[in-house]
């Protein structure tokens, strides 16, 4: 081998490994920084995503509950489980705490149950809309059209712009 042409091919050598172990440029580090942005961003959109949905099942279960609980009330109260039908309580119009008969003492219940409900808090009204915060509803009907039980039930609830239904047949 002839010594100059062994230098100079070591020397384009050495040049090009350090040309290759320079590191990033500035360009692939911005590309990498984007790149890990989006991701980052993605998953905080997915966890925001995640505590809203938790807040509205933890509101649908709520609901469920106070929907079982006057459910319950209405086959308790047998025969006069039709004298709850056309009942509405909202926020803005509540029910008297307690009471002294037992259709107000069903009602001041259940609206304590309603009172559980996420965004339950606040004014009797939402800012945004001026519809009542929290609202429930009972329709009662006789099954055969006569006055009498058995009858069926629809139970309406509704807070924020959330809302429950359930309907059900009352027998006793």
């Amino acid at each position: 081998m002839h010594p100059v042409l062994t230098s100079q091919t070591a020397s384009r050598r050495a040049g090009t490994r350090a040309h290759l172990s320079g590191g990033f440029t500035l360009i692939e580090n911005l590309i990498a920084v984007a790149i890990f942005m989006i991701g980052v961003m993605a998953v905080t959109y997915l966890l925001a995503d995640s505590v809203t949905l938790a807040k509205t099942g933890q509101g649908q279960t709520t609901a469920y509950v106070a929907a079982q609980e006057i459910i319950g009330m209405l086959r308790a109260s047998g025969a006069n489980a039709l004298s709850y039908n056309g009942l509405t309580i909202n926020s803005v119009n509540p029910p008297a705490s307690g009471g002294a008969t037992v259709f107000q003492t069903n009602v001041s219940t259940w609206w304590q149950s309603l009172l559980q409900l996420p965004g339950a808090a606040g004014p009797p009204t939402i800012p945004a809309t001026g519809q009542p915060r929290i609202s429930g509803a009972i329709k009662v009907w006789s099954t055969n059209g006569n006055g009498q039980c058995p009858c069926n039930a629809t139970i309406t609830e509704s807070w924020g712009q959330n809302s429950y239904v359930v309907s059900t047949e009352v027998v006793y």
